[in-house]
């Protein structure tokens, strides 16, 4: 009898395993269930992006089909850019999925149908679960980028998203309290995490290119004002690196891992993960899950 390969022996032990996926974007399965799926499902959110850097249109990026008709329409415009990166490793996993769950080894005019037939059969509810227990993920991390958290669902925590709106979350603040201080907004910021925090929230999610201004709080200040006053400091501005910087030290209190999204969609100068290791050393009750670091 042949002796079984390290590989071999690796993989089975793989399948042991019981698994921890600590970085989604799921929408909830009662959302899920109500969406027209297609092809372009498997390659949302990582294949598209290469694709992009092939050639494809910016505009398709996100352009999910509705029906039938419109998959096989857009699987015409993306075949030749899906040609160029089917080969990829962002597009592995997805040609691994489409044999396993639909006995077909690539995206053709003629597997797209049966691809989207068989997805729209399993859009049921129940099917998040059957997916998850096939793939021993007992635990997942969600960040939603609707705001969506737990979805009743044991397996699932959840994390506070990125703010997209600092001058906005600013605004809000002081449409409760007209004359509030920086040091109040910290205080009403802390208090916010603290309830996410009690509803089961794990981690608050940031991204490198927000630490790139040094902290500069005397100007920070300055700029709080400014704003105040209905001026708009610029994306520049110290006070949104201040305000960041405050919230990790949050984190730290609050039992909230800082989870740092590095490396990927965006310019890598800016998204570089080697200017955190100064960040870290300023925060050493924080701890830090760096995304993307590698």
């Amino acid at each position: 009898m042949k002796a079984e390969s390290v590989y071999e022996q690796l993989y089975a032990y793989s399948k042991t395993l019981a698994i921890g996926d600590t970085h989604e974007h799921f929408i909830s399965e009662e959302w899920h269930v109500n969406r027209y799926l297609s092809f372009f499902d498997y390659l949302m959110s990582y294949v598209q992006w290469d694709m992009y850097s092939a050639g494809m249109p910016a505009p398709l990026l996100r352009q999910y089909p509705q029906d039938e008709g419109q998959a096989e329409e857009m699987f015409r415009t993306l075949e030749p850019f899906w040609k160029l990166v089917k080969y990829g490793s962002y597009a592995r996993p997805v040609r691994l999925s489409l044999q396993h769950f639909h006995g077909v080894d690539d995206l053709t005019p003629e597997t797209i149908r049966k691809i989207g037939a068989e997805l729209n059969a399993a859009n049921r509810p129940g099917h998040y679960e059957e997916v998850f227990s096939q793939a021993r993920i007992c635990r997942i991390i969600n960040q939603s980028i609707y705001g969506e958290t737990g979805f009743g669902a044991p397996r699932f925590v959840h994390g506070i998203v990125k703010e997209e709106d600092p001058p906005g979350r600013i605004r809000q603040f002081w449409s409760e309290y007209p004359d509030g201080t920086y040091a109040e907004y910290l205080e009403w910021t802390k208090g916010r995490m603290q309830e996410a925090a009690r509803a089961g929230c794990v981690l608050k999610k940031f991204f490198a290119d927000g630490f790139l201004t040094p902290p500069d709080r005397k100007t920070a200040m300055k700029d709080f004002e400014l704003l105040r006053r209905g001026q708009e400091p610029s994306t520049e501005s110290p006070l949104y690196s201040v305000i960041l910087h405050d919230q990790l030290d949050i984190c730290g209190e609050l039992g909230l891992v800082a989870a740092v999204h590095t490396g990927v969609w965006g310019d890598i100068g800016k998204l570089s993960p080697l200017p955190l290791f100064a960040v870290a050393e300023q925060h050493p009750g924080t701890v830090f899950d760096v995304y993307h670091m590698g």
